[in-house]
């Protein structure tokens, strides 16, 4: 009898055909590593047909189409055990396990905070629990199939839906994505930004924080159609990996950077900055004195660290009692975007952010019994044609004269902006 996971060599089959397969599949997602940094991961990650799915929005948890009256940390980690059942290949990156994408507002609810006003399209939390998933590993040109369940038969079955969903591969047909630029509108409007700023600076002023990460992003309506076909056309850049949503609702442009990364009790937490402006004081001394504290506590034995260029990763022992879920959640919202010190950023989040952030904010990876990747999700956008949703967000430094501040504003957003009072 063969031992789980079962893993089948793929000869002949190339990533594009694989994505290809299995877009428009329920639970559709892909991790694309091409071009990653050894250091980071250098395969690509792609499956659909989740045996479990978990869900939230409005602080509402859906768990197979189900919904729960638990809270959402107490549901997200039940749901995260059920793949403890599976059985882990030291040598591959993924098992089969939870993969999945959580977004801030998810983030907001499970650091326990009251839900934002306002809607968006795409769910706050979306998880599903994957046995099977085809591995595209580009440094070595191979690829495989792995399959795992709670039996033999079961891996057996997964890795027969999957196979033959490749078989069919010729058959698939993009649907072509369309958006309307004139429809688009900022999140939050005028007079609530302008409120969250004023907000923002007599906060600065009145305590001992020294940055905070305000956010503003550009909503467009945008059709359901998948975007398979025009990443495939245009292929990328070899600096960034594209992650797809579940059901193709969108694909997001991550880093490589990966927020949080555990192998077994061992854990790497990833911050990345780009070069300081010389107009303006740096803020990276404080963040990553921020960052190394937070790395401390979940890692109570102690933290060595690690700087390449503009990346700064700690790494350590979890300590014994922590799940992995435990350190994914306690390193979101990530505070290096919000502000410091951790909980004031966390706070501040509570009291004076109402809307809704959509897209923003989130990270997408994979969670398995003794592995966790999540990366963070820098930006929203299409293959070909540009923005569909497009963040920018300001440093507000102590101290900082309104002017200056609403230029800043006014340079990135392109239009004025009403001044606060």
């Amino acid at each position: 009898m063969a031992r789980l996971p079962i893993v089948i060599r793929l000869d002949g089959i190339s990533f594009e055909e694989a994505v290809t397969a299995l877009a428009g599949q329920p639970g559709f997602f892909v991790i694309d590593g091409r071009g990653a940094h050894d250091w980071a991961g250098r395969i690509s990650i792609i499956s659909a047909f989740p045996k479990s799915s978990f869900s939230m929005a409005g602080g509402f948890v859906t768990v197979d189409g189900h919904t729960t009256i638990e809270q959402p940390y107490t549901a997200l980690s039940r749901f995260c055990s059920r793949a403890n059942s599976l059985s882990i290949d030291p040598y591959l990156p993924f098992s089969g396990g939870i993969a999945g994408y959580i977004g801030f507002e998810g983030a907001r609810a499970l650091r326990g905070l009251a839900p934002a006003r306002g809607f968006s399209r795409h769910s706050q939390c979306r998880l599903g629990l994957y046995p099977a998933a085809f591995l595209f590993d580009h440094a070595e040109g191979t690829a495989a199939l792995v399959a795992n369940g709670d039996t033999q038969r079961e891996a057996m079955e997964r890795s027969g839906l999957m196979l033959d969903c490749l078989h069919k591969k010729s058959g698939f047909s993009g649907a072509d994505m369309s958006f309307s630029p004139d429809d688009s509108r900022w999140l939050p409007d005028d007079e609530g930004l302008a409120k969250i700023l004023s907000n923002a600076r007599a906060w600065l002023r009145s305590d001992s924080i020294r940055h905070v990460h305000i956010v503003r992003h550009r909503q467009t309506p945008f059709s359901t159609g998948s975007f398979v076909s025009q990443f495939l056309e245009a292929g990328m850049d070899g600096t960034r990996r594209a992650v797809f949503t579940h059901e193709g609702a969108a694909y997001l442009i991550s880093s490589w950077d990966a927020l949080l990364r555990i192998d077994g009790r061992r854990m790497r937490s990833t911050i990345s900055f780009g070069p300081a402006s010389p107009q303006e004081p740096s803020v990276v001394g404080p963040a990553l004195r921020e960052f190394h504290r937070r790395a401390k506590e979940l890692c109570p034995d102690g933290v060595s660290r690690e700087d390449r260029d503009d990346v700064t990763s700690f790494s350590g022992r979890l300590g014994r009692e922590m799940a992995h879920v435990d350190a994914l959640v306690g390193l979101m919202p990530s505070h290096f975007n919000t502000g410091m010190p951790y909980e004031r950023a966390l706070e501040f989040i509570d009291q004076n952010e109402e809307l809704h952030r959509s897209l923003y904010g989130g990270a997408f990876g994979t969670l398995d019994s003794k592995r966790l990747a999540f990366s963070t999700i820098q930006s929203v956008q299409t293959a070909a044609d540009g923005a569909l949703c497009e963040t920018v967000g300001i440093d507000l430094k102590a101290d900082m004269d309104e002017g200056t501040a609403m230029e800043r504003l006014g340079s990135v957003f392109s239009r004025p902006l009403p001044r606060t009072g």
